[in-house]
């Protein structure tokens, strides 16, 4: 028994995900629901505190008739997965990759990922391999992935900033939002003078981008759960406008890390943004689990599922004591999307 809102853990020995799994994206297709995630093995080389620290190698996908039991589907690439690291050395991608956006687009989908290349900068006082993070986009059948090259260098769609710049060492978990006319991109940006912050872009065809700055930083007071940094969000249209659930870090550190919980943000126009607290530790919506849950240290990468039936579904990352992680789930009342419960664990 894995304790309340835990869905999916670690895969089989041998698998490409057999150590950890991340970054749920999940799509409503037909009568039944399609996931994609990043995640890597126990063998997949050189992870740890020199790298990027994103539980990225490579990504794969799964399958559910409910979006609640779900079966593996083995991919084309190492191990099973559906995306691996480029063979090319020199490209934005060739050390990890982790899928974080989908659509369906016609008969095939659209795949976002981020990438982490072989070269290392020195952050934080330490070199570390990995940097800088950018983003990609795949399209395919979604086993079947073939990578559209950009001209964002090496082959990335949005290149970072330049040194110094807020964005110049992250531009991660990249999701697209269709709008007239083309797209939008909302990203994690990182750099020498920012935690995290929301980026936006903007294109016609999810390959060339525009980028038009912050629209989304830390909360300016000290000690709400959002204090220390924005990471990762998912943007979905709602009455009225758009809804930004997102991953965040406060300034309040909890020894031996500091929590990451996800919380909630509204926008009439997908530009101005306003935090809708909720009834969570520090303002967030959805906060961790109880001390010796599977979700107690931490939890993140949100992705909301409308179910066409008054009630919504939030799939997120959770982490125990021992940063073993897993993926998660909660549903909500259309009517009020602060108040989140974690499903009670039934699944295997």
């Amino acid at each position: 028994m894995h304790g309340d809102g835990w869905l999916f853990g670690a895969g089989p020995p041998g698998r490409w995900d057999d150590q950890k799994v991340s970054c749920p994206v999940v799509l409503r297709e037909g009568g039944g629901f399609r996931m994609w995630y990043y995640g890597h093995d126990r063998t997949f080389p050189g992870l740890g505190p020199e790298t990027t620290g994103v539980p990225m190698g490579r990504s794969g996908t799964a399958i559910s008739a409910d979006g609640l039991v779900w079966q593996r589907q083995d991919g084309p690439g190492v191990r099973g997965a559906v995306l691996d690291p480029s063979d090319d050395p020199a490209a934005f991608d060739a050390w990890q990759v982790g899928i974080t956006d989908a659509h369906r687009v016609g008969d095939e989908y659209w795949i976002g990922y981020m990438g982490a290349p072989q070269s290392s900068i020195e952050l934080l006082g330490m070199v570390r391999k990995g940097y800088p993070l950018r983003a990609g986009l795949a399209k395919g059948d979604g086993l079947r992935l073939t990578k559209i090259r950009g001209d964002a260098g090496g082959g990335a769609t949005l290149a970072n900033g330049a040194p110094g710049a807020w964005d110049a060492w992250y531009v991660s978990c990249p999701r697209m939002v269709p709008i007239a006319g083309g797209w939008r991109l909302y990203y994690h940006g990182r750099g020498p003078s920012v935690h995290g912050a929301v980026g936006l872009a903007e294109g016609p065809d999810g390959i060339h981008w525009e980028k038009r700055g912050q629209v989304f930083g830390p909360n300016p007071k000290p000690g709400h759960f959002d204090s220390l940094g924005i990471l990762s969000r998912h943007v979905v249209p709602v009455e009225g406008g758009w809804a930004m659930f997102y991953e965040a870090m406060s300034d309040a550190p909890v020894a031996p890390y500091t929590y990451s919980r996800i919380g909630l943000a509204f926008s009439p126009d997908g530009l101005r943004w306003e935090r809708l607290p909720g009834p969570g530790a520090g303002g967030c919506i959805l906060d961790v689990g109880p001390p010796g849950a599977w979700d107690a240290l931490a939890i993140g990468t949100p992705w909301a599922v409308d179910l066409g039936n008054g009630r919504w579904r939030l799939y997120y990352v959770g982490y125990d004591a021992r940063s073993v992680a897993a993926i998660g789930v909660a549903e909500a009342d259309g009517r009020d999307l602060t108040r989140w419960t974690k499903l009670p664990t039934a699944r295997t």
